[in-house]
């Protein structure tokens, strides 16, 4: 494993795929050309979670685990504010479920654990991702997730949610595949991509579009893509002195920022305006709204970003009771708002306040264990 103690740029890369990745994801266009580049953009959270499983692994050789189980206990209620985003009503049962930070936290976690009291050799990572997704398989049939409702998003699949089964696969597979060498990256591509196609020359429907029933077709293709992404990301770091990987590596470092920041800027362009239809430029050519809302995005987040340094609010979020009130105004909002559209805009605020902050978090915990150990 390569050293922890420097930023590591193939990891910023990998994320900002991923960040290209969802917005294509997220294009209100399902004809042609454009149905494909949606279907590929939904494998936007393969970058994501692999890299979030690699960093855990770095935690692991730096951090107690009490600091870091905090760490990813407070990101996972304040990923609530994307539930919240998406599903305003998301507090009451059977809506609550895992959404991309909730499933983060707690792969990332599963991972840190694993590598800290364990330290497993890379094969061991590979044979839980494999077993992640057979139990997929065996729950499909023990916990038919029509009569388990409460697990329903949480343990089970179910539509538009990331539950803890199967996804924690790629936190495991992640964490592989960043042990390899770029040989071997290219040789599980290969072997995966083989595989795949046997089982479709031998006449097997593999659902390849099912992503969260999780389908045999789409976990291979996860797979192979998330060996692929690997050595691109590694060919155009040998390009660290490029211009061109600048904005790239921005969304990569600012991934968290940049997750709210693009649902806002979508919801307001194509839900509210409408624009995808109402300008005839981007009806004529769709693939220019991409475009516009990824420098839309881009200037946002610079933006913000230098608006945070400018209003001096970081040493506030070095107080653990700021990190509680914004939790509690992140699980508060749905309860107390009866507006649905005003719920997603102020879920969103908090959830960009946070992002922006996110990286003082650390001080706040060392706060407090200062407090308890005097």
């Amino acid at each position: 494993m390569r050293s922890s103690n420097h930023r590591d740029l193939t990891l910023d890369i990998l994320k900002g795929l991923g960040c290209l990745l969802m917005i294509m994801a997220h294009m209100p266009y399902r004809a042609g050309v454009y149905r494909q580049l949606t279907f590929l953009g939904g494998f936007a959270t393969v970058p994501f979670y692999a890299v979030a499983g690699v960093t855990a692994t770095f935690q692991a050789q730096k951090y107690a685990p009490r600091a870091v189980t905090l760490n990813y206990l407070i990101l996972f209620l304040l990923g609530f504010a994307l539930n919240g985003f998406n599903s305003p009503d998301y507090l009451r049962p059977p809506v609550i479920h895992f959404d991309i930070i909730q499933i983060i936290a707690l792969g990332s976690l599963c991972v840190y654990l694993l590598e800290y009291y364990l330290k497993p050799a890379a094969w061991v990572y590979l044979l839980l991702a494999l077993l992640t997704f057979l139990a997929k398989l065996g729950l499909d049939i023990l916990l038919p997730v029509q009569d388990h409702p409460a697990l329903a998003g949480i343990l089970l699949p179910y539509s538009g949610t990331f539950p803890l089964i199967p996804w924690l696969f790629l936190f495991f597979l992640g964490a592989y595949a960043y042990r390899l060498g770029n040989w071997w990256n290219l040789g599980w591509a290969l072997l995966l991509l083989g595989t795949y196609w046997t089982l479709v020359w031998s006449g097997l429907d593999l659902h390849y579009r099912s992503k969260y029933d999780m389908s045999v077709g789409y976990f291979l293709l996860s797979c192979m893509l998330l060996f692929v992404l690997y050595l691109c990301a590694r060919g155009m770091a040998l390009l660290r002195d490029s211009a061109g990987l600048a904005p790239l590596t921005f969304l990569g470092r600012n991934s968290l920022l940049f997750l709210f920041v693009h649902f806002a800027a979508i919801a307001f362009f194509y839900l509210r305006l409408q624009w995808n239809e109402n300008i005839p430029l981007f009806r004529a050519t769709p693939f220019l709204f991409w475009l516009f809302l990824l420098v839309i995005v881009l200037i946002v987040m610079s933006g913000l970003l230098r608006v945070a340094g400018f209003l001096l609010l970081e040493s506030y979020f070095d107080r653990i009771w700021v990190w509680a009130v914004l939790i509690a105004l992140v699980l508060g909002v749905a309860a107390v708002i009866p507006h649905n559209g005003l719920v997603r805009w102020v879920e969103s605020g908090l959830g960009i306040v946070a992002a922006l902050y996110y990286h003082r978090l650390g001080r706040a915990l060392k706060s407090v264990k200062a407090m308890t150990t005097t």
